[in-house]
């Protein structure tokens, strides 16, 4: 069976808030999921004011930190196997997505999801934390 696993979870940022927060990450390219193409990324990523779908196609620490003022900053660890970092807010919106994700953008339709045959099983690891 191919899969496409990973982790949608909300965070809160109150859309006021959006414009001093901050994503920990080393990435330099990322898929625009709301064009389709490839772009640079520019830190810190712009969260206030559109929707940002970005799949950072190059994040390497295998943890990042939401940085959200006057809140606790939100760490996310996650295990090798998650290849993808996808980041996503709306406009109007008191959230903002971080998502580590197993497979890159497009693996379903094109045939490149893992493979899990029956019987067989996969793991994945994700650890969040709140920071000051």
């Amino acid at each position: 069976m191919p899969v496409h696993p990973g982790l949608h979870p909300y965070f809160s940022v109150p859309d006021s808030a959006k414009a001093g927060a901050r994503l920990e990450t080393d990435a330099t390219r990322a898929l625009d999921n709301r064009t389709g193409r490839e772009v640079p990324v520019t830190l810190p990523i712009e969260l206030a004011g559109r929707e940002v779908d970005l799949f950072l196609l190059d994040h390497r620490p295998r943890q990042t930190v939401l940085h959200r003022p006057g809140m606790p900053g939100v760490r996310i660890g996650f295990g090798p196997e998650q290849t993808v970092l996808v980041v996503w807010t709306l406009p109007g919106r008191d959230f903002v997505c971080v998502e580590p994700w197993r497979t890159r953008p497009g693996a379903l339709a094109d045939g490149s999801a893992p493979q899990i045959a029956p019987g067989d099983s996969e793991s994945s690891t994700v650890a969040i934390s709140l920071v000051r």
